[in-house]
């Protein structure tokens, strides 16, 4: 069970950071020019039409990750299908629901930007990430998600996904008693 546990939980690391941020501040330009230099930076970083595929690829890719990691489930194929199915669900869930937060998620992230980096270092960025060098970087950062303008964001995403996980653990108990069940009144079994 604690295995089926683990795979359900797997698409909450998606957003998990632990590196700390370090704020700078040089003084050489106001905060809303940085502020509105790194929100560009997040748009042509993360285009809006692309948003949430970056993170459902991420998601899909944690948890198959997570299922490797896991071969005691496919050696029993009814448990893996059920199992396979309430994890799509919860990707499900949890992309739903980071839709609702994503906006100021990237406004987190711009902040954290504006607060991390200099007018100077903002500028040769924003031209590094509109070069086609500088594609997809943004993708594969992930020391800005430790700012705490994108971790809370990011924690009231998490807050309120995890809040609605226990009906699906719920669900997925009961079909699992029912099939653990009927397994155990067949013939032959001990």
């Amino acid at each position: 069970m604690k295995s089926i546990a683990c795979a359900l939980a797997a698409p909450l690391l998606l957003l998990s950071a632990t590196a700390p941020a370090l704020a700078q501040d040089d003084g050489s330009a106001s905060f809303s020019e940085t502020t509105q230099l790194a929100r560009e930076i997040v748009d042509n970083g993360f285009p809006e039409e692309m948003r949430m595929d970056l993170f459902s690829g991420v998601m899909q890719q944690l948890v198959s990750q997570m299922n490797v990691a896991q071969p005691q489930l496919a050696q029993d194929p009814e448990i893996q299908e059920l199992v396979l199915r309430y994890q799509q669900r919860a990707i499900d869930l949890g992309m739903a629901t980071l839709e609702g937060h994503m906006d100021a998620m990237m406004e987190g992230l711009a902040l954290a930007y504006a607060d991390i980096y200099t007018l100077d270092e903002l500028t040769a960025f924003h031209a590094f990430i509109t070069s086609p060098e500088g594609y997809g970087f943004l993708a594969k950062s992930s020391a800005a998600t430790a700012h705490p303008a994108f971790a809370d964001a990011n924690q009231a995403y998490i807050n309120e996904y995890v809040a609605q996980l226990p009906q699906l653990q719920g669900e997925l108990r009961d079909e699992l008693t029912q099939i653990l069940s009927s397994r155990e009144d067949e013939p032959g079994s001990s």
